[in-house]
């Protein structure tokens, strides 16, 4: 199963944040897909609102946001989630210490 990732951002951001990130998952033998979306309020309806999504990341205003799904309770199907701020451009490294 592959773990699905949305983006949000402008299309030159997410080409630099998408590089590092799926270099990261390919390096530590993780399957994913990566979905972009340019627009907000298209991202909120399409994307956040889905089950299927893990990780969720944003840039604006020169930094990157993340909101990654942890489900702690298969059974009641309850979320939880980390999140955080990155530098951009995003870097393994920094990646990889998050």
């Amino acid at each position: 199963m592959k773990n699905k990732i949305a983006l949000y951002g402008n299309h030159k951001k997410l080409n630099q944040i998408e590089d590092v990130l799926s270099g990261y998952l390919d390096e530590n033998d993780v399957p994913y897909e990566i979905h972009r979306i340019s627009d907000s309020e298209q991202f909120l309806r399409e994307f956040l609102i889905k089950d299927d999504y893990l990780l969720f990341i944003i840039s604006e205003k020169g930094s990157v946001s993340y909101l990654l799904k942890i489900y702690k309770n298969f059974d009641r199907k309850t979320s939880r989630y980390a999140y955080g701020k990155l530098n951009y451009p995003l870097t393994q490294n920094e990646l990889s210490e998050e």
